[in-house]
């Protein structure tokens, strides 16, 4: 760590555990590495190589999720001058708030891999600066779905691989700040999505999820979204496209189909129906070439990215 505080141009340093994200019948994350086994006993970098990295004048980013780290060592963050988002593995108790608060222009934050408390959450209301929160890989109990509410200027929140199904939805209570709300790698089926009040939201994102065609007919309640993300929704097929539900959001500007497999060219007509988009991925889709073709000379003005 000593020696990579001194490369000058260091903008994001990352120290992640492996992703190993799988779900019976979805598609592997891509850069997963599930070949390489669990070693439980390795080296460990821990919060005291923080200061090395003190008046690190280029660092944007630094997600230590592996690492062991406390609350005292985050005193160092308030010298790196461009920190901006910050990836920790520690409980977040008042000292930690206190370093966090302390770092100019640091907004963003990301906590995981353990449970996380509705005691935590409550404290981070103190942080005024707090614009993006991301819980990965988390246990979370119905008050702290419920404590995320108390969040002040939150505008970007993510839930991911945090086992939220449809009827804990009910017990999700958002910031009217948020715009961004991802819930992607949950088990959710989509009729839990009703109880979601957020007429701010601008981008959702529902990507490996159990989301299915009978379910598309909630999303066109959300009329302020502009972006929907449903990529690897091995539950869609061509059925839930030719339904009409995602067509009737014509407030959208960008929707997301990549690896929908079960979405393929008997769709295509249905999906030359997305005009009204900016940007249209059936990228790893069942859609061909030929069926893109379609796609485009319906939607000149759409980009369709394959």
């Amino acid at each position: 760590m000593q020696a990579l505080a001194r490369l000058p141009k260091l903008r994001y340093l990352t120290l992640d555990p492996i992703e190993r994200w799988s779900r019976p019948g979805f598609t592997s994350l891509m850069y997963c590495f599930s070949d390489l086994p669990p070693v439980t006993d390795r080296p460990r970098v821990t919060g005291r190589s923080l200061a090395a990295f003190a008046d690190a004048a280029a660092l944007e980013g630094l997600s230590l999720l592996d690492a062991v780290v406390e609350s005292d060592d985050l005193v160092a963050l308030a010298r790196m001058p461009k920190l901006a988002r910050v990836s920790l593995p520690c409980v977040i108790d008042a000292t930690a708030v206190g370093h966090l608060q302390a770092c100019r222009r640091l907004s963003g934050l990301t906590l995981g891999y353990r449970e996380v408390t509705a005691d935590e959450i409550k404290r981070l209301a103190g942080w005024k600066g707090l614009r993006s929160l991301t819980i990965t890989h988390a246990e979370l109990s119905a008050t702290a779905l419920a404590a995320l509410a108390a969040l002040p200027a939150i505008i970007s929140l993510e839930l991911v691989a945090c086992g939220i199904t449809d009827d804990r939805l009910a017990q999700l209570r958002l910031p009217a700040t948020v715009t961004t709300l991802s819930l992607r790698q949950n088990p959710l089926a989509g009729p839990g999505l009703a109880a979601i009040d957020s007429p701010s939201l601008k981008t959702l994102g529902l990507e490996h999820t159990d989301l299915a065609d009978d379910s598309l007919s909630v999303l066109p309640a959300f009329t302020g979204l502009e972006k929907l993300f449903l990529s690897y929704c091995k539950g869609i097929t061509d059925q839930g496209i030719r339904s009409g539900a995602l067509q009737s959001m014509t407030q959208l500007r960008e929707l997301r189909l990549r690896g929908l497999q079960q979405v393929t060219d008997a769709a295509v007509a249905d999906l030359g129906k997305f005009g009204h988009l900016k940007t249209i991925s059936v990228r790893g889709a069942g859609v061909s070439w030929d069926g893109v073709a379609q796609m485009k000379r319906a939607m000149p003005e759409t980009f369709v990215f394959k």
